[in-house]
C-alpha cells in the first residue's frame, strides 16, 4: 500500500493508513452498506464495518456480536473498540475518505 492509496492518520507516535478493501451497499434504516478497511503499516484487515448515514452525517461502526442479556433484550458486544477519542474521530474520518475513494474509483 503506498500513500496515494490509503488516508492518512496520526497515531501514537507513528502514522498509519486506511485503504478500502470492498463495500458491499445494503440500505436499511441508517446502514448503508459494509466494508472491508485495512490498515497500514499493520496489515490488519477489519471486515463488515458498518457504513450509517443520517441527516447528513456520516459514521462507522464496528462489527459486532449479538447476545441476550438478562431480561431477553438483543445486546451487542463490539469485536474491535478504539477507546482514545481522538484517535475514534480521526479513524473516522480516515476510513469515509478512504470509501469515498473506493467508490469514486469504482467500486461498490
Amino acid at each position: 500500500m503506498n500513500a496515494n492509496e490509503g488516508a492518512r492518520l496520526a497515531g501514537t507516535g507513528a502514522e498509519f493508513r486506511i485503504k478500502c478493501r470492498s463495500f458491499k451497499r445494503v440500505e436499511k434504516n441508517t446502514l448503508r452498506g459494509f466494508v472491508s478497511l485495512t490498515v497500514a503499516p499493520s496489515g490488519i484487515t477489519i471486515n463488515n464495518v458498518c457504513l450509517h448515514q443520517k441527516a447528513g452525517r456520516r459514521w462507522l461502526s464496528f462489527p459486532a456480536k449479538s447476545y441476550q442479556d438478562k431480561d431477553g433484550k438483543q445486546q451487542w458486544w463490539p469485536i474491535v473498540e478504539i477507546e482514545d477519542r481522538e484517535v475514534l474521530r480521526r479513524f473516522q474520518a480516515a476510513g469515509l475518505a478512504a470509501i469515498d475513494r473506493y467508490v469514486q474509483q469504482g467500486g461498490g
